[in-house]
């Protein structure tokens, strides 16, 4: 999978210590811990500290980055504190718009069903010779 970019900006490495406070994802001030089965990107540093670009969150770059791709594979990923999207899955755009897609097709259907009823009703209603009423003529 492709590194995904998510706006943020690095802090230095003893943010956490010096802020008094830890990663949410982690709750390490020290170094990112992160679940053994999660795979370990050699390019980020545990300690590298960053703060997102959208909502000013921050986090270990590590916990960050394993939490977006673990989150981009099955929706938009979004801050771990705000939900705020951070990265848009564009996978799960075209799902949702082939979904808006069929319910509008199924709506259309719908109204086109009102729309024969009420033209059937109208041939019952009387009226004067010439007299168009929803596209029905007397």
């Amino acid at each position: 999978m492709a590194t995904p970019s998510v706006a943020i900006q690095y802090l230095s490495n003893d943010y956490f210590r010096v802020h008094n406070t830890e990663c949410s994802i982690c709750h390490s001030a020290d170094r990112a811990t992160h679940p053994p089965e999660t795979t370990v990107t050699p390019q980020i540093a545990p300690t590298s500290i960053v703060q997102t670009a959208t909502c000013a969150h921050v986090f270990h770059e590590l916990c960050l980055y394993t939490w977006v791709t673990t989150q981009l594979a099955t929706r938009h990923a979004t801050c771990p504190m705000c939900r705020h999207v951070l990265v848009h899955n564009p996978n799960t755009a075209t799902t949702m718009l082939a979904e808006v897609s069929e319910r509008l097709e199924a709506l259309e259907r719908e109204v086109e069903g009102v729309y024969e009823q009420m033209r059937r009703l109208w041939q019952m209603v009387p009226m004067e010779e010439g007299e168009e009423w929803f596209g029905v003529r007397s």
